[in-house]
């Protein structure tokens, strides 16, 4: 990701998490402590696109690097990892790229998204997050009235990477 990239992806994230763009559809980083099985997100609050960045960077640690990655995918990894944290956002790349979860896996990531197909696995692993979010709502109820403002952020996700 060059820095008009990171930019770009900091805009879409952080007016989500703002709640501009549709109340409820922040990330899960607002759920801490009720019982969720994945907990994870960066705040974006009071960060800049530069501070921002290295956030995630340090949370999506040294197996994934963004700037290393094509475009499209590294903005649908960055918001994952602003929404539901670094670490489901490398296993949904994985899952998505049909890679083994563990070390052989994490080892292949970097060089399996530098060579796939931009557009068909960022929308691969939209559809991976839209599921994640079911999921979490059929273990969680209350996590029901969130769902359609998560969707929505997917939706818009895979809009802007059109």
């Amino acid at each position: 990701m060059n820095g008009e990239c990171w930019r770009r992806a900091y805009r879409f994230s952080s007016r989500w998490e703002a709640g501009k763009m549709e109340p409820g559809a922040e990330s899960l980083l607002t759920l801490r402590g009720r019982g969720l099985e994945m907990e994870g997100g960066v705040s974006l609050e009071r960060l800049g696109p530069e501070k921002a960045a290295a956030a995630l960077r340090g949370e999506l640690g040294p197996e994934l690097e963004l700037d290393d990655v094509p475009v499209r995918c590294a903005m649908v990894l960055y918001d994952t990892a602003v929404g539901m944290g670094g670490e489901y956002a490398r296993l949904m790349a994985l899952q998505a790229l049909g890679l083994p979860s563990g070390r052989r896996g994490e080892e292949a990531l970097q060089k399996a998204l530098r060579l796939c197909n931009d557009a068909r696995t960022a929308s691969a692993m939209c559809h991976l997050r839209r599921a994640r979010y079911c999921e979490l709502v059929n273990h969680h109820p209350f996590l029901r009235a969130r769902l359609r403002g998560w969707l929505r952020r997917v939706d818009a996700l895979e809009e802007a990477v059109r």
